[in-house]
C-alpha cells in the first residue's frame, strides 16, 4: 500500500528558493546628460572657431584706384609685392598761389590678401618759388626732430627714420626726406593676423623699417631731375 502524505502536510510558507525578481532597468539619465553636455561643449567650441575662421579669411585689402596719381607715386612691383601693399590709391595733386605744390597717395594690400594688413601713405610738399630749397629745408628741420628719430643715409639729400611703436599691435615706421625743393614723408604701418591666438600681431620692426626705406628710396628716385 503506497504511502500517502497526510493532508495539510508540506513545507512551511517561505521555505525553499525565493522567487526570482525581474532585473532592474538601468537608468539612462547619466548617459543622456553626458551626451547633452558633450554636445553643448562641442557647440561652444565649434561656433567661435567657425566665426573666427570666417573672419580670418576675410580680405584686408582694397581695390586699386591709381587714376590721377602724382607721377612721384610710381613704385616698382618688386617693392610693392614684397611688402604686401601693391594697390595704389590716388590722392590729391594740386598747387597753390603761394608757391607750394602738395600731393599725396597711398598703397594697400590686394583684395585677395587675408593676413597681412598694410597701410602706406605718402605726403609731398614741393616749394616752387625761387627760394624753394631753403623753404623745403626749413620745413624738413621743423618736422623731423622728435624723440626716436634716427638720421639715415642713401635717401635724398637728408632723411630721418621714425619708428611707429605703441602698446597695440599696430606698428610700423616713417621716413622723412628732404630732396632739393621737396620735402616728403612716407609711413608704412599695419599688423598681421594670428590664427592660433585669435588676435593680431605687430609687424616685425626690422621689416617695417626696411619696407619704409624701400618705398621712400623709390620716391626719392622719382624726384630726381
Amino acid at each position: 500500500m503506497a504511502y500517502q502524505q497526510p493532508p495539510g502536510w508540506g513545507p512551511p510558507p517561505g521555505y525553499g528558493y525565493p522567487p526570482q525578481q525581474p532585473p532592474k532597468k538601468k537608468s539612462r539619465l547619466g548617459l543622456v546628460l553626458g551626451l547633452v553636455f558633450g554636445g553643448l561643449l562641442l557647440l561652444g567650441i565649434a561656433i567661435p572657431l567657425v566665426l573666427f575662421t570666417v573672419e580670418y579669411n576675410e580680405s584686408v585689402g582694397s581695390a586699386a584706384s591709381p587714376e590721377g596719381a602724382a607721377p612721384e607715386c610710381r613704385i616698382s612691383q618688386q617693392v610693392t609685392g614684397k611688402y604686401h601693399a601693391p594697390n595704389l590709391s590716388a590722392g590729391r595733386d594740386e598747387s597753390s598761389s603761394i608757391g607750394l605744390r602738395q600731393a599725396n597717395c597711398g598703397w594697400a594690400p590686394s583684395e585677395d590678401e587675408t593676413v597681412h594688413f598694410r597701410s602706406v601713405t605718402l605726403y609731398i610738399n614741393q616749394y616752387t618759388d625761387s627760394d624753394g630749397e631753403q623753404a623745403a629745408a626749413e620745413s624738413f628741420e621743423s618736422t623731423s626732430r622728435e624723440p626716436g628719430a634716427v638720421e639715415i643715409e642713401g635717401i635724398g639729400d637728408r632723411a630721418f627714420l621714425v619708428p611707429i611703436v605703441n602698446s597695440s599691435s599696430y606698428s610700423g615706421a616713417e621716413v622723412r626726406v628732404l630732396q632739393g625743393n621737396t620735402q616728403f614723408s612716407l609711413s608704412y604701418s599695419g599688423w598681421d593676423k594670428e590664427f592660433w591666438f585669435f588676435g593680431t600681431a605687430r609687424i616685425p620692426q626690422q621689416q617695417a623699417e626696411e619696407a619704409a626705406r624701400a618705398y621712400a628710396g623709390e620716391i626719392a628716385g622719382n624726384l630726381r631731375p
